[in-house]
């Protein structure tokens, strides 16, 4: 959307768009999945977005947003399905079989790839540490992983990488 419409409308409006669009699409994400999501949480990841697209270069946008989102969902898919979910119960922990999972996280790796070998490691090497961060923290003081362990582990991942894809690539 952003790379159609910054041509014709400028780029600071065509960002603002394109966060309105991802901010309608995370809200179709939660009714459909039934995870509630952390406004707070929602608000520092869209303004990380609306201050990496109006950043970036058209060029390189396409592949950062492709990496964030499908980086972001794959380790809070593969946090979930590798750690013991919390005693209040988690509504996709018992629907994720292994096979799904797996593929979420191919994907997640296939993704990192587009930031170069070299880029792919360090993406893949902070967003391991930043899980296991996030998992020893859900552990300690949510007795596992929850709908917040899973929406934290989302919206950390998805900031990280802007922040990394912003300031390296």
């Amino acid at each position: 959307m952003f790379i159609f419409t910054a041509p014709v409308i400028g780029a600071e409006l065509a960002a603002l768009a394109a966060v309105m669009f991802w901010i309608a699409a995370e809200e179709a994400e939660r009714l459909v999945l039934g995870v509630p999501r952390q406004w707070i949480a929602v608000v520092i990841v869209d303004a990380g977005w609306f201050v990496l697209l109006a950043r970036l270069g058209g060029s390189r946008i396409l592949a950062a947003a492709v990496a964030a989102h499908a980086i972001s969902r794959a380790g809070a898919i593969a946090l979930t399905w590798v750690s013991r979910p919390a005693a209040t119960g988690f509504p996709i922990s018992s629907r994720l079989s292994t096979m799904s999972a797996l593929g979420a996280i191919a994907e997640g790796l296939a993704a990192s790839f587009l930031a170069g070998f070299r880029g792919a490691l360090l993406l893949i090497a902070a967003c391991y540490l930043t899980l296991r961060i996030i998992q020893q923290w859900c552990y300690k003081y949510r007795g596992g992983i929850d709908t917040a362990g899973f929406e934290i582990a989302r919206s950390a991942l998805q900031i990280l990488i802007l922040l990394i894809w912003s300031l390296l690539f």
